[in-house]
């Protein structure tokens, strides 16, 4: 089983927020971007910056310094645009500001294409990141077929139940590997 330690609470809070988020209207706001859209009112502080690569890709970051060590760089990896998406990496935006973590996160749209995600995971690869958010059930299905016992540690957000996707044996059973899984659903 792998330690996640402050990896593991970024997961528990996505969850936990998924789920209260599921039912919450709010005001996009922050970003120009057709495909992501930030919830400033849950990632105050925050700011949407354009990136210049060759992927379909923006950069969350805190506005100003933020106490809490070493910057940690986190990669959000999802396989198309959706309302809930923005609002749980937005929640993981709030958590991280308010545990006063100092990061920022990489989020990436890879319009379902196993080629782009594939290019995707080689640039993780070389280095420069700490954890990746496998963000919804598409993305989650791709890395766990394609990135299983990877070096980076992953955490599911917004995802279905991986007991009933039969990603895991059962709720007590971890992956085994360097996957942590959520779910939006209760059993």
């Amino acid at each position: 089983m792998v330690r996640m330690g402050w990896l593991g609470a970024v997961g528990l809070f996505v969850l936990t927020a998924a789920i209260a988020a599921s039912g919450r209207a709010f005001a996009r706001e922050g970003g120009q971007q057709e495909w992501f859209h930030l919830n400033t009112a849950l990632a105050t502080g925050w700011e949407v910056v354009e990136t210049q690569d060759d992927f379909k890709s923006i950069l969350l970051r805190l506005a100003g310094e933020t106490p809490g060590g070493r910057k940690r760089h986190i990669i959000s990896l999802q396989a198309r645009a959706s309302p809930a998406y923005d609002v749980a990496l937005s929640e993981v935006a709030r958590v991280l500001a308010q545990k006063q973590i100092s990061a920022d996160i990489r989020v990436v749209n890879y319009d379902d294409e196993g080629s782009r995600a594939q290019a995707v995971v080689s640039q993780f690869e070389r280095g420069g990141f700490d954890l990746v958010l496998a963000t919804g059930s598409e993305a989650t299905n791709w890395l766990l077929a394609h990135y299983r016992g990877g070096h980076l540690p992953v955490v599911s957000v917004c995802a279905k139940d991986p007991v009933m996707l039969r990603q895991v044996k059962d709720y007590s059973a971890g992956t085994g590997s360097n996957f942590a899984l959520t779910s939006l659903n209760l059993p």
